[in-house]
C-alpha cells in the first residue's frame, strides 16, 4: 500500500494572516499530519524499513528525526508560552514574522510542487538511531509529541505570538518569535514527511535531510 497524502500540508508563503488565521491554519495542517501518521501503524513493515539509497533515511528514521527535534523544541515552546502568560502578553490581531525566522522557515519548507530545496546538515542530537526498535514505538512516540504540538498551537491563541522568544537548535544566536517557532516546526515536519513518503515509495529522495 502506498502512503498517499490527499493534500499537501504546506504553510502558505504569503504572510498576510491575522494571528487567529495563522493558528487556525497551523492547527488544520497539523491535524492532517496526525491522521496520516496514524495510518502508518497499518503500513507494511518492509516498506517502513526500506532505504531509498544506502545513505538515505528510511521512513522510521525520518519520524525519529522529527521526534528528536520535538524533544528539543516542545519544552522551549512550553517555556515561551508560560512566560507570555506570566508577563500578561496578550494576543495581537495581526502577525508579523521576524526576518531571521522567515528566512529559516523558507529554508526548510518544501516548495509548492513538493520539491525539497536547500540541503541542510543534521545536528548530532537529532540524528536518528533506531536499529532494532519496533516500528510502533517510533510511530507512537511521534504521535504523542505531535499531539502535544497541537495542544501548544491551541495554547498560542491566548498569548502574544511576537514577544516571547524560542531559542533555536543553532543556539542563542537565533531566537525565534513564538509564532515563527510554531511555523518553523510545521514546515520542518512537512519537509521530512515528504522524505518519508518518498522513502516508502522508492521515489526520489535524499535531496535534503
Amino acid at each position: 500500500m502506498r502512503l498517499h497524502l490527499k493534500r499537501r500540508f504546506f504553510v502558505k508563503k504569503k504572510m498576510d494572516l491575522s494571528s487567529r488565521q495563522l493558528l487556525d491554519e497551523l492547527l488544520r495542517e497539523a491535524r492532517k499530519m496526525e491522521a496520516q501518521t496514524a495510518e502508518l501503524r497499518n503500513a507494511n513493515a518492509t516498506r517502513l524499513h526500506q532505504r531509498p539509497s544506502p545513505q538515505g533515511w528510511n521512513a522510521l528514521e525520518c519520524l525519529e528525526h522529527l521526534n528528536l527535534t520535538y524533544d528539543y523544541y516542545l519544552p522551549q515552546l512550553e517555556k515561551a508560552i508560560g512566560k507570555a502568560k506570566d508577563k500578561g502578553w496578550k494576543p495581537e490581531s495581526n502577525y508579523q514574522p521576524g526576518f531571521l525566522g522567515k528566512k529559516m522557515i523558507e529554508s526548510v519548507r518544501p516548495g509548492d510542487k513538493g520539491k525539497i530545496g536547500m540541503k541542510m546538515k543534521t545536528f548530532k542530537r537529532t540524528t536518528p538511531a533506531i536499529e532494532g526498535r519496533p516500528a510502533e514505538i517510533t510511530i507512537n512516540r511521534f504521535l504523542i509529541h505531535h499531539r502535544q504540538f497541537i495542544q501548544l498551537i491551541e495554547a498560542g491563541r491566548g498569548v502574544n505570538l511576537q514577544r516571547p522568544r524560542v531559542t533555536s537548535l543553532i543556539g542563542p544566536a537565533l531566537r525565534f518569535r513564538l509564532g515563527d517557532a510554531l511555523r518553523f516546526l510545521q514546515a520542518h515536519n512537512e519537509r521530512h514527511w515528504l522524505q518519508l513518503e518518498r522513502a516508502m515509495g522508492k521515489a526520489q529522495v535524499g535531496e535534503a535531510v
